[in-house]
């Protein structure tokens, strides 16, 4: 049955994330799931697949290569900017604050370090080639770093995009390295003229990245062409999703041409793509994810599985010594190059990322399948590289979250996108709160009115993912966009929650069209109109109360505060040290119920508390409540502000 074997890999790609999803105790990668569900059903264990099926081969290798090219569409060209480190003196940490430096220096350290171990294993008998299992060694994941970070909220700040472009640098430099080794030893130990011109032929695709560059930028001049790529991006014509999967498949067939790897074509399209169609194209980067992840990619990773020979590893001893060696040198040859990043990060922080970058999984697996094809690796030494990538594609983000605890984020700030009239009036009342704010705007003259305001205020686009990160913006913030702009608003708030992680985000929502679309992707939207309607309603209705909430001197307030303090789970709301002091607790919200609480009542964890009162006690009783760590604070709310 020619469809059955890609059926039943389907079927495991679409439970595989549910199985992910109720593992509570540890968090493992998706993708390592995927590859243990494709050894059960395979060669190793029952046997219903065959890896050699045409249709499941060819599928496998192309969502290995679309997995490569949306790895090269990850890449922020803002943190690599060479410009500002050619000017000044040479200094090693000023070059490290560039990240694209400190990728490099990373990588020549952990290149350094592979070609070491790899020498000690080839003395021992246990490989056959040097070269080959240094960039075996050398590889990372930015299936899986990307990732990680991305669920943390790190992968917009300065911090998680030195990693990701470490992680970057190195399968790049890997994949070239790796294509000029394949057609070099493909004549054989001596290479002839030939083979060396084939070496050289490689960077023909380079010639072709600048060239396709230059192209995109003549064709972005011309109006005709945008209004055409704007006109046909939706509905049935899916035009620029046809234009990206066109210069994918460019790029893979200059690749077999040349004789080099298509992995390193797909990366470079991916890069492409990157320049012109910036993260802020949210729409071409979720329909291209969801073909990506949600079809060809998990086949490839299955397929790994598939393939994958248990016996190999388990009958042959030299093998079982060779997974702890691999797997130490597999973490010792990051770990220690990180260390660059101490200076600026700190030690734990840098440990961390060089954690993160120990995890191999896609390329790792490709180089391992490269050289048993050459016959430079055995089938033994193949399974145990699987093997390796397994294990570390699992532990390295558990280790990763555990060095980097969420209260290593900066403390909470309000990052306000636009500052109009509205953005400062905003960030007024905040500031009254005594509320951290940040104002962020493209218009010079705004932005001179605020900072003339008192106000800080970065000039700088804030619907793009550099202007947030200049704005500090991480995890634990909040993001407001307040710009008479629609989608500059979806925009900021979009890429704050898919690239830093910020779960709070409130968008101004000009149109009451698009308030269904704010709110499907996360979005609170605040639509004028009807903030107008419900302000004249309480003016009407309840002017005390508007007059109380609308103080213009900020001496009282709201505050909502989620329970964290998990000494107070399960106690009884007559035994808190309450409240006699300028704050009062109106009423508890619990899942989608609002519960008045009277003295027998018991809180739980994760139950909302709306407080009312002066801005000194809301404070007490947000540190008291929702403590940083979650513990218990030791925190009077009976003390007076004075105390």
């Amino acid at each position: 049955m020619e469809y059955l074997p890609l059926f039943i890999v389907s079927m495991l790609a679409f439970v595989v994330p549910i199985l992910a999803n109720k593992i509570r105790f540890i968090r493992v990668p998706g993708v390592v799931l995927e590859i243990l569900a494709g050894i059960v059903i395979g060669e190793s264990v029952l046997n219903y697949v065959d890896p050699h099926h045409p249709i499941l081969e060819f599928l496998a290798h192309f969502g290995f290569a679309f997995l490569m090219f949306l790895s090269g569409y990850e890449i922020d060209f803002s943190a690599i900017n060479l410009g500002s480190v050619l000017r000044g003196r040479f200094r090693l940490k000023r070059l490290l604050k560039n990240n694209l430096i400190a990728g490099v220096f990373i990588f020549l350290g952990t290149l350094s370090l592979s070609y070491a171990i790899s020498l000690v294993l080839y003395r021992y008998g246990y490989i056959a080639n040097v070269e080959l299992m240094t960039l075996i060694l050398s590889t990372t994941s930015v299936g899986v770093v990307v990732p990680t970070l991305k669920e943390r909220g790190l992968l917009g700040d300065s911090f998680g995009q030195a990693v990701v472009v470490a992680a970057l640098v190195s399968d790049l430099a890997t994949m070239i390295l790796l294509t000029a080794l394949t057609l070099f030893l493909s004549g054989g130990t001596a290479a002839s003229l030939s083979e060396h011109v084939e070496v050289l032929l490689v960077f023909v695709l380079f010639g072709a990245f600048y060239l396709a560059f230059r192209i995109g930028q003549w064709l972005n001049r011309h109006r005709f062409f945008t209004f055409v790529m704007s006109e046909l991006a939706h509905a049935a014509s899916q035009l620029r999703v046809r234009g990206a999967l066109a210069i994918m498949l460019l790029f893979l067939v200059l690749s077999e041409t040349l004789g080099a790897e298509v992995i390193l074509g797909a990366f470079l399209a991916g890069a492409i793509l990157s320049v012109f169609a910036s993260k802020t194209e949210s729409f071409l980067s979720m329909k291209l994810d969801a073909i990506g992840y949600g079809f060809f990619i998990p086949i490839f990773f299955i397929w790994v599985g598939i393939g994958f020979r248990m016996d190999t590893v388990t009958g042959s001893p030299a093998m079982v010594v060779l997974i702890p060696l691999l797997v130490l040198a597999a973490f010792l040859n990051k770990l220690l190059p990180a260390c660059l990043l101490a200076p600026l990060y700190g030690l734990r922080k840098a440990i961390a990322g060089g954690t993160l970058l120990s995890s191999r999984l896609s390329l790792i697996v490709a180089a391992s399948a490269i050289g048993r094809q050459m016959d430079l690796i055995t089938d033994e030494v193949n399974s145990t590289v699987i093997i390796i990538a397994i294990l570390t594609s699992t532990v390295s983000p558990v280790l990763f979250n555990r060095l980097h605890r969420r209260k290593d984020l900066g403390d909470e700030k309000v990052i306000i996108i636009g500052a109009g009239k509205i953005g400062r009036a905003l960030a007024r009342r905040l500031a009254l709160l005594d509320r951290t704010v940040v104002l962020v705007d493209s218009d010079r003259k705004s932005v001179g009115k605020a900072q003339g305001e008192g106000m800080r205020c970065i000039h700088s686009d804030g619907a793009g993912p550099a202007g947030l990160r200049r704005a500090g913006l991480d995890a634990n913030d909040m993001l407001v966009a307040v710009t008479g702009n629609d989608e500059t608003n979806f925009q900021a708030c979009d890429i704050a929650r898919r690239v830093f992680g910020v779960e709070k985000c409130i968008a101004r929502d000009n149109n009451p069209a698009n308030t269904e679309r704010f709110l499907a992707h996360g979005i609170r939207p605040m639509n004028l109109v009807q903030s107008a309607a419900i302000t004249l309603e309480n003016l009407v209705l309840r002017p005390a109360a508007y007059d109380l909430l609308a103080d213009p001197q900020g001496r009282s307030a709201l505050l909502e505060v989620r329970l964290t303090n998990r000494s107070l789970g399960g106690r009884k709301f007559g035994s808190l040290p309450m409240i006699h002091h300028d704050m009062v607790i109106l009423f508890i919200r619990r899942g989608p119920d609002l519960l008045f609480p009277d003295s027998e009542f018991r809180l739980q964890l994760g139950d909302v508390l709306l407080v009312f009162g002066t801005a000194a006690a809301l404070r007490r009783a947000e540190l008291y409540f929702a403590p940083a760590d979650g513990e218990a604070e030791d925190l009077d709310l009976e003390a007076s502000p004075s105390s």
